[in-house]
């Protein structure tokens, strides 16, 4: 009878309630089996698990964790290992129950990966520390894949977002942007993504977004006291990027989709916008840049605005559709 057990890189946790942070050494594999526990409601822990040395943090096995902590509930802080190109500082979490009450999951120089069956709710998902140094080019993608559910309050990474196989993933920001992958997302296979904040629902400031999924996306900028967008694009960068919307895509805001660098493409899809401004605007200058409706795209825009598409006079706006699509409000 054990409760925690420690043997070549794995240690399991079997109906264990830790008082305390659990630090363990890189490369450490978390089995989880029945209901275990780190920290208290009452008597919260400053970290929950924390890796100390170069290495991933691994956590499998069919039971749960619920981590009260005060600061991060997983976190690993060190860099890749600069001997071992194969040990690097990411935080898999591939089975299991993980359940952090509201604090976050975050890793300064490596990736996140949720994969299998992992159910993770949490109240922030990050990779990446400061983007104005280095840890901008050492930190990996967010990536959420398999069957995998996430339940949290932001993503949001300094490379690209990834979500795809059957995934579900639901954020809802009550202070800010939901989803924002720095270098780009990308929704695809079969996922659901629910993606509701205050200032927008999806965001890339440097990098395309593509959302090419069978299950449904919705994207919504709650905050309509200003012109947010529920999907948006382009901030952060001179270089042209393409938002492309192929699957069945629902968003609402001052603005449906915002292309501030880069084109904007909804091919076979059914997109429906509700906005208080306009539905989608590229105000992109460049010639090169498009707003393309194409290959019986359905596109319904509901805007008690001033406008359905507003596009720079730098932008072309095409219809190329084997079917005419439905877009319901003046272009400006």
């Amino acid at each position: 009878n054990y409760n925690i057990y420690y043997k070549d890189g794995t240690l399991t946790l079997r109906a264990a309630a830790l008082p305390d942070y659990l630090l363990v050494p890189g490369e450490t594999t978390i089995h989880l089996v029945g209901e275990n526990t780190i920290g208290t409601k009452d008597s919260p822990t400053d970290v929950g698990i924390q890796g100390v040395t170069p290495g991933a943090i691994t956590i499998t096995g069919p039971g749960s964790c619920s981590i009260h902590s005060s600061a991060e509930g997983i976190i690993t802080v060190q860099p890749d290992s600069a001997t071992d190109p194969q040990v690097t500082s990411d935080i898999r979490l591939q089975g299991g129950t993980i359940n952090t009450n509201g604090s976050s999951i975050s890793t300064r120089y490596g990736g996140i990966c949720i994969t299998g069956s992992a159910q993770v709710m949490a109240g922030s998902l990050s990779t990446g520390g400061d983007p104005n140094t280095e840890e901008t080019q050492r930190a990996r993608d967010l990536v959420i894949s398999g069957r995998a559910s996430v339940t949290a309050e932001r993503l949001s990474a300094l490379q690209q977002i990834q979500i795809t196989g059957s995934a579900t993933v639901t954020v809802e920001n009550p202070a800010g942007i939901a989803i924002n992958g720095n270098r780009g997302i990308a929704i695809s296979d079969q996922a659901r993504v629910t993606a509701i904040g205050t200032t927008g629902g999806l965001n890339a400031f440097s990098g395309p977004i593509t959302i090419d999924s069978t299950g449904k996306t919705i994207a919504q900028a709650t905050d309509t006291t200003r012109n947010y967008a529920a999907i948006s694009m382009g901030q952060g960068d001179s270089a042209l990027s393409l938002l492309t919307i192929r699957g069945e895509t629902a968003v609402s805001g001052a603005v449906g989709i915002g292309s501030s660098q880069g084109s904007i493409l909804i091919d076979a899809s059914a997109l429906e916008i509700t906005a208080t401004y306009a539905g989608i605007i590229n105000s992109t200058s460049s010639s090169e840049t498009k707003i393309t409706v194409q290959n019986s795209a359905q596109v319904s825009i509901t805007s008690s605005g001033p406008a359905g598409i507003s596009a720079s006079s730098g932008t072309v706006y095409t219809v190329s559709a084997v079917e005419p699509p439905t877009v319901r409000m003046p272009l400006l």
